[in-house]
């Protein structure tokens, strides 16, 4: 197995979207060994009752669009690459968004990955016109993959589908990576079908598990899934995230932090699982600014490369 890569997540939520805070985290992060940046995707704040149950992005949460962000760090960094945990393309529209990944990975040498979700709010495909979509939103994913990866490979291209449908294009000029990566991220307890749809389609897997018996086991699945579709299993890669938080929750509570033996135990079991890429999220554990999370960065880098010497 390569040594694994590790990931850093912008702190959304934690720190103030300014162009001095993002230069010194990007320098921070190239500094520390980090390999990429990750950022999440949501359109705008929502209540619990807009949502219709707890929010984990509550209205007076302050945070960027992804793909801006990755854009502007893009800019900033001499090394980095990036990648969307996640992006939910379900509501956005397909050809913009090949063009848009496209554009920032010819600007960054081949370095951006496309990690995506088929969304879960409701409200967001409302916010985006895009409501009648949302009972399909896991099938045109589905359709939206096979157009991504037509626009980015083909020039020109046609396509003639159930959601997609236009003449002979061209995203010229193409990206470096001939396809650009599909990650496809999942929930905690995934149906059947999405490990259908991830073993078929996917490049890379953004589990959010902690190392172990489950980890394993919905792997084993993925493979199962990759096989029956005429894949080689080892062909997909994981990039398993590990929180300072304590938990798995995503809400607007500060939690406790893992210890450091926490830490070193999740790297290494996440070695063990075979990972190929680790993502290290900071935010929402009580950190009071951008230096007490980039304190936090450097301590999770001596101890991973403490663990992978």
């Amino acid at each position: 197995m390569s040594e694994i890569k590790f990931g850093i997540r912008w702190p959304d939520f934690d720190v103030p979207i300014d162009t001095g805070t993002v230069r010194t985290f990007i320098h921070a992060a190239e500094d520390l060994g980090f390999d990429h940046v990750t950022t999440f995707d949501h359109i705008a704040g929502v209540s619990d009752e807009s949502l219709g149950r707890r929010s984990h992005f509550p209205p007076e949460f302050e945070f960027g669009e992804t793909l801006t962000m990755i854009a502007h760090m893009a800019g900033i960094t001499n090394s980095l690459g990036f990648l969307t945990d996640i992006l939910n393309v379900a509501y956005r529209p397909t050809v913009l968004t090949a063009k848009q990944v496209g554009t920032i990975d010819l600007l960054t040498g081949g370095k951006m990955r496309l990690g995506i979700g088929i969304g879960a709010r409701r409200v967001e495909f409302q916010l985006l016109g895009a409501d009648d979509i949302y009972e399909e939103r896991g099938a045109r994913v589905v359709e939206q993959i096979e157009v991504l990866r037509l626009l980015w490979t083909q020039a020109p291209v046609a396509f003639d589908g159930k959601w997609h449908k236009f003449p002979e294009v061209a995203l010229n000029p193409l990206p470096p990576q001939q396809p650009i990566p599909i990650w496809m991220g999942m929930g905690w307890d995934p149906p059947p079908r999405v490990l259908q749809r991830i073993g078929r389609y996917a490049d890379g897997v953004l589990p959010p598990w902690t190392p172990g018996e489950k980890a394993n086991e919905i792997r084993d699945k993925i493979f199962d899934a990759a096989r029956e579709a005429g894949r080689d299993p080892s062909t997909i890669g994981f990039e398993p995230r590990i929180n300072l938080r304590t938990g798995t929750g995503e809400g607007p509570d500060h939690a406790p932090r893992k210890t450091e033996d926490e830490l070193a135990e999740h790297i290494q079991g996440w070695k063990d699982f075979g990972a190929d890429y680790v993502e290290f999220k900071t935010r929402q554990c009580g950190l009071e600014n951008l230096d007490e999370h980039i304190e936090a960065m450097a301590r999770f880098m001596e101890i991973a490369n403490s663990i992978l010497k």
